[in-house]
Formats: C-alpha cells, sequence, structure tokens
C-alpha cells in the first residue's frame, strides 16, 4: 500500500515551532481515512497510527492526541520510527 498525502492537512508536534508542519497521509494503518474530519474523528478514538512526513521529509509513525487536536489544529503523538 502506498501512503498518500493528497489532501494537504498538516499537524503540529507539542512543543516545537509552528513553522514545523507535519503532513498527515490520507489514510491510517488500517486503511481508513485519518485526513478529513469524520476521519481524524475515528482514527482518534481507536488510536490508530499514520505514517506521517515530517519537514525533513522522514517518515514516522504517529497518532493524534485526542485531548488537545481539534479538526482545524491536529496535534500528533510520537510513536516511533
Amino acid at each position: 500500500m502506498t501512503t498518500t498525502y493528497s489532501l494537504g492537512v498538516t499537524g503540529l508536534i507539542p512543543g516545537q515551532s509552528t513553522n514545523k508542519l507535519y503532513d498527515i497521509p490520507d489514510a491510517s494503518l488500517d486503511g481508513n481515512s485519518c485526513a478529513t474530519p469524520g476521519g481524524m474523528q475515528g482514527t482518534m478514538s481507536t488510536g490508530d497510527l499514520m505514517l506521517v512526513k515530517g519537514p525533513d521529509g522522514a517518515n514516522h509513525w504517529y497518532k493524534y492526541d485526542a485531548e488537545r487536536s481539534t479538526p482545524t489544529n491536529p496535534v500528533l503523538l510520537f510513536i516511533g520510527p
């Protein structure tokens, strides 16, 4: 499965400057939508992982921070490489 980033949704990492945006993929690890508001809600409720592209172009696993995220300001928690 190829990870795509066509929706252009970006998220932030707690404690980092706002000019470092992380590209959120169109689908989560389970293949469910995670970039639309409804998809974000579903991904947050299940704690599903996403392969997020960082500002340096590297991909790492993240999940949404369900307590701090909103559809317009997604906050990401680092899981691992």
